[in-house]
């Protein structure tokens, strides 16, 4: 039976790719709202940042896809960090689930248009 299951993500496949986070303040009412993109390269992260008002942004972070896909434990340490801490790792979840939920999981589904 053939295996149509693809190999899990490394660093080096999402390597170029960044993550971009901001708290943005716009329309009418001036509602806050947190604006995510993941998967971006470098030429699309620099034309979504030249489009920025940053006078109504707040809280801009740009971070790898590969800085996130690095996997946590229960408490959001990397293996690293637990190794610096004297404690046993035990992988939970990638850091871009820890710090902004599940839906934010790094995938292939999610990063194909993005790959060549």
């Amino acid at each position: 039976m053939l295996n149509l299951q693809k190999k899990e993500i490394s660093k080096q496949d999402i390597s170029g790719l960044f993550f971009l986070d901001y708290f943005c303040y716009e329309g009418i009412t001036n509602a806050p709202r947190w604006i995510r993109e993941s998967s971006l390269d470098e030429v699309t992260l620099t034309q979504r940042l030249r489009r920025l008002d940053f006078s109504k942004i707040k809280r801009l972070r740009i971070q790898t896809m590969e800085e996130l896909l690095e996997p946590v434990n229960l408490k959001g340490h990397t293996r690293k960090v637990c190794e610096m801490q004297n404690e046993i790792f035990l992988p939970h979840c990638q850091k871009i689930e820890w710090e902004y939920g599940s839906i934010y999981k790094i995938s292939w589904d999610d990063l194909e248009p993005n790959i060549t």
